[in-house]
């Protein structure tokens, strides 16, 4: 079994750098003032998204650090809260999606509407899945399920529209925006492509696979799956759209990302057929690679979108120095996490580790400073179709009261639903 030490580890790790992450785009978004509010908005939204996910990462700790004991009740609290702003998380996923690449409505006050009835579906769904579960009609984490059917259907259904309407276009900034989009698809709803091959073709996934519950408790395949079979099926729609797009056109940085996920997914598959179902290889390989590298390709993925489409001015020099400085650090939690995966199939003595690290960050420094005078000769350029005065000043502090006001209420949820699920 995978040690609760080296889990532990990992949750320690995964929460700098989702902080790191969250508090940096969350500065930069509210401070950066140089750079057009339509751009700092999905920014903002991508520092909140990493603040949650850091807050989560708090509660991981809790649940299962060995050195902390907690009553009954309130890791039963822990676990109900947990489950809750992870479904919080995918309302941020799909507000996000309909911030960037470009506003999906025409209008600052479509945009709002679109954005309250997301959140007031949120609470909706809640108070639907307390009264099902009151009823004994369905058992399990059923808001958790109803959330990831529709949030997360719908969110790549948007970003999967995106790249279909404007990967063809002849404007520049369309076409930067299909594949923002597709980069975007990756980053944040990623976390289920790996298993592609067991959701496009009729292989039973050894040790079980996902389930919701009828009335009677009887197990039935697909509703949980269906929004990860969109996400595999549009794993293939950006990569053979990214391969077929006219050379002028193509992008080399999103058909390399989809095809290093396509190849994830065999290895995957090979992984788990090749391994036994109750083995420390598959239990180990299930937690550390198939959700752990997801953590960390997720935070390469959103800062590759942040400077390739300039979510941030580079072009003022203390925000880039801060900026240098944050990555350095980023880099080496980053680094510390990877290891920290390597350590659980192949034990490596500390100071291994810690020369392995060091011989990153040695190589890191140099590339970081190329990689910044590259960014900088283009930073001024217009890279994505945003609209001129689409949003007021105050709507980035405005989103951020929402998303205190709705942790807030996860935990309200939480107490509420305290022996419901």
């Amino acid at each position: 079994m995978a040690e609760v030490s080296s889990v532990v580890e990992l949750h320690i790790l995964s929460f700098g750098l989702a902080a790191l992450m969250g508090t940096a785009f969350v500065w930069l978004g509210l401070k950066n003032n140089k750079t057009e509010i339509s751009l700092r908005m999905p920014l903002l939204q991508m520092g909140l998204l990493f603040l949650v996910n850091s807050l989560i990462f708090v509660l991981y700790i809790l649940r299962d650090s060995e050195s902390i004991q907690l009553s009954e009740v309130t890791s039963d609290i822990i676990v109900h809260l947990s489950t809750i702003t992870n479904a919080f998380t995918l309302s941020q996923i799909l507000i996000l999606t309909m911030l960037f690449p470009a506003p999906l409505a025409s209008t600052r006050e479509g945009m709002r509407t679109l954005i309250a009835g997301v959140l007031i579906a949120f609470v909706a769904l809640f108070f639907l899945s307390m009264v099902l579960e009151s009823g004994e009609l369905v058992t399990g984490a059923l808001f958790w399920t109803i959330l990831t059917i529709v949030y997360f259907s719908v969110a790549s259904l948007i970003l999967i529209r995106w790249f279909i309407v404007h990967c063809t276009s002849d404007d520049p900034l369309e076409n930067n925006a299909a594949v923002a989009s597709g980069l975007m698809f990756f980053a944040v709803l990623g976390a289920g492509i790996i298993q592609w091959p067991f959701r496009l073709f009729p292989l039973g996934k050894p040790g079980g696979s996902s389930y919701v519950f009828d009335s009677q408790g009887e197990e039935i395949r697909a509703f949980l799956a269906l929004p990860y079979t969109i996400s595999s099926l549009g794993l293939f729609v950006f990569l053979i759209g990214s391969a077929m797009i006219a050379k002028g056109k193509r992008d080399k940085s999103l058909f390399t990302v989809s095809f290093l996920f396509m190849a994830a997914g065999l290895i995957n598959l090979a992984a788990q057929y090749m391994s036994s179902e109750t083995g420390e290889f598959r239990e180990l390989w299930d937690y550390f690679v198939v959700t752990g590298i997801f953590g960390l390709v997720r935070p390469l993925l959103l800062i590759l979108l942040v400077l390739r489409f300039n979510l941030i001015d580079l072009t003022d020099v203390s925000i880039r120095g801060r900026i240098r400085v944050l990555s350095l650090l980023i880099i080496t939690v980053w680094a510390s996490g990877f290891f920290e995966i390597i350590q659980a199939f192949i034990p490596l003595p500390q100071l291994l580790s810690a020369a392995l690290i060091g011989a990153l960050l040695a190589f890191a420094i140099g590339w970081e400073e190329k990689l910044f005078d590259n960014l900088l000769s283009g930073s001024g350029e217009k890279m994505l179709p945003v609209t001129e005065d689409f949003y007021d000043e105050d709507d980035p502090y405005l989103l951020v009261m929402v998303t205190g006001g709705f942790l807030v209420l996860c935990v309200v949820f939480a107490f509420l639903s305290y022996g419901g699920f």
